[in-house]
């Protein structure tokens, strides 16, 4: 019978960025940023960035990585802080990719920072438009979750935004093997929800920041409340035989890992 991600139990998502620097990558999150350290260990650092939704930075040298991988992924930060987190960016010369655009009557409005190695935030507010029907009632369940830096910097959640060569087997893999739900459809850019604080973006790789790439330095983690039932459910569906346990790959090649 046909399972959906959500029967075994979806208690979060952790995205993984991958650092030469380390301790650099740690300062930035949490005093440029405010984000909550919830544990630490010699080879990586994990953030809270709001909710169920965590950001983990791990040691570059103690990785399957050798750091010559492209970064194709981009991590919008839901807020309703805009202009303080812009105004913040700027006094703390972060440097800006793309510098706040605000269209009143849009679906949304954002900026996009790089992190110090080079991985893209964008900074995101989302409007009342019928682009987000399905979405504006999902963040509006959602409470503003304050940084360190005090009220008036608070994230709601995020958006892993991945990238593909191929949008619809991406599409059909999202709803079809993990059954998750579109929120939003931006046209060449689609938002399912993961957990409550979570969101996948599928983006076509010719049209976003960033493109589709076969190899990449990023990776993913769904915390599940029955993993070990969603491997026995993997082991009977799957057809990838290069597939390691407690993980599976998409139609882009992001490696998606589960416990």
């Amino acid at each position: 019978p046909f399972r959906d991600l959500e029967d075994f139990g979806i208690l979060g998502q952790e995205l993984n960025w991958y650092y030469r620097d380390l301790a650099r990558a740690k300062a930035f999150y949490s005093q440029k940023l405010g984000l909550k350290l919830v544990t630490e260990t010699e080879a990586s650092v994990t953030f809270e960035i709001a909710g169920d939704s965590r950001l983990v930075l791990h040691d570059l040298s103690k990785s399957s990585y050798d750091g010559s991988e492209p970064k194709s992924v981009a991590l919008a930060l839901l807020t309703t802080d805009l202009d303080t987190w812009y105004a913040h960016l700027q006094a703390e010369n972060i440097p800006i990719k793309y510098t706040l655009k605000k269209n009143p009557t849009g679906p949304h409005d954002g900026f996009v920072a790089v992190d110090p190695e080079g991985y893209l935030l964008e900074f995101e507010t989302f409007h009342q438009h019928p682009e987000n029907e399905r979405l504006i009632p999902e963040l509006e369940k959602l409470s503003p979750q304050k940084t360190s830096l005090g009220a008036d910097f608070s994230f709601l959640g995020s958006i892993t935004w991945l990238y593909y060569e191929d949008m619809l087997p991406a599409q059909q893999f999202m709803e079809e093997n993990l059954g998750l739900v579109l929120s939003a459809d931006q046209g060449w850019a689609k938002i399912y929800r993961l957990s409550s604080n979570s969101y996948i973006g599928l983006v076509d790789g010719l049209r976003g920041m960033n493109s589709f790439t076969e190899k990449k330095m990023v990776d993913l983690k769904i915390v599940l409340q029955d993993p070990q039932g969603w491997e026995r459910y993997i082991q009977s569906t799957s057809t990838d035989s290069t597939r390691v346990s407690g993980s599976f790959k998409d139609s882009g090649l992001y490696t998606f890992y589960f416990n």
